[in-house]
């Protein structure tokens, strides 16, 4: 949806962050494997997760305004909700990204139910959600 607006540095660290969460419960599942393939063939082959920030810390430097972290806190949410399910190993690493990009519990919670409900959507509903999810962006 809005991963346009990321540079490709920002969508450097964003596939870092993507692959951290898929990485996390130790355990790659179908959905998620196509989900990493669909989007490294959509940002080019130029764009390569650096391994210090799949197994490092969240690089937040690279996001640097509210809405650059907001776009990937809630690209990163659609994604880890694309098999139906969180690992509570997943889960912990979003909360470090969470707290990392300075996200409070409640944008949190909101974007967490934003991603839920885009993720078991339809096509059809997918556009007013995403009008609902540029205000949440810009708060």
């Amino acid at each position: 949806m809005f991963l346009d607006e990321l540079d490709s540095r920002q969508k450097c660290s964003f596939l870092a962050l993507v692959t951290r969460v898929i990485l996390a419960d130790g355990d790659v599942a179908p959905e998620e494997d196509a989900i990493l393939n669909r989007l490294k063939g959509s940002f080019g082959n130029d764009i390569i997760a650096p391994a210090e920030e799949v197994f490092g810390t969240t690089n937040a430097s690279v996001f640097p305004t509210r809405r650059l972290r907001l776009i990937a806190f809630l690209e990163l949410m659609v994604l880890a909700h694309a098999d139906n399910r969180i690992h509570p190993d997943e889960s912990t690493v979003l909360g470090e990204v969470s707290r990392t990009f300075e996200l409070d519990g409640l944008m949190v919670e909101k974007l967490t139910d934003w991603a839920r409900r885009f993720v078991a959507s339809s096509d059809s509903a997918r556009g007013a959600l995403e009008a609902e999810a540029e205000s949440l962006i810009d708060g």
